[in-house]
């Protein structure tokens, strides 16, 4: 009696662990690449935040001028680009309410909720003189998941979920982490 596999048996094996990979391999990977393109582009956004409001500190407490803006705030051009969406150089939004203005026209709350940058694109209009400047909430791309990554005047990012209605810049909508419920060990 011997013992061991036979050629078929290994065939049949192989084969059936190859035609598993193949369709499982899809599955497993997707969610780590959509994942990966959302934690640097969150890592960009607050990178871009901090150097709008580090030129606001240098500049006498005023934000750039949105037709120079990126040139301002000086950030390398592959930093620009967002993982989900290669194809745009330049794949965020700055908002063009804080074109010029102060730090000082802010109250704490609203430093919270007003954005800084956002993923999107805009394009020329009659009404839109530049690119990449946040004009409307329908600028806004939301390319990772159904969420886009938003930075704000408190220096902090986050993904926002997209709303229906039109609405102000500091009304995108932040995702709400579940409350973790406490343990207490006691039994009753």
């Amino acid at each position: 009696m011997k013992i061991g596999f036979t050629k078929l048996e290994i065939i049949i094996v192989t084969t059936v662990l190859v035609v598993l990979g193949v369709i499982l391999f899809p599955v497993f990977t997707h969610p780590r690449c959509t994942l990966s393109a959302s934690t640097y582009c969150l890592g960009n956004q607050k990178q871009m935040a901090l150097c709008v409001l580090f030129y606001a500190q240098d500049h006498e407490e005023v934000f750039p001028d949105s037709s120079k803006v990126w040139s301002d705030i000086n950030v390398d051009k592959d930093f620009l680009t967002c993982r989900a969406d290669r194809k745009l150089k330049n794949g965020y939004l700055y908002n063009n309410n804080l074109s010029g203005r102060s730090t000082d026209d802010f109250d704490s709350k609203q430093m919270k909720t007003t954005i800084i940058t956002v993923d999107g694109v805009t394009k020329t209009e009659a009404n839109r003189t530049l690119n990449n400047i946040y004009y409307t909430p329908s600028d806004v791309r939301f390319r990772h998941g159904g969420y886009a990554i938003a930075s704000y005047l408190d220096g902090h990012a986050e993904s926002v979920l997209k709303i229906t209605e039109p609405a102000s810049f500091d009304k995108l909508i932040p995702i709400k982490k579940p409350a973790l419920a406490k343990k207490t060990g006691v039994k009753k």
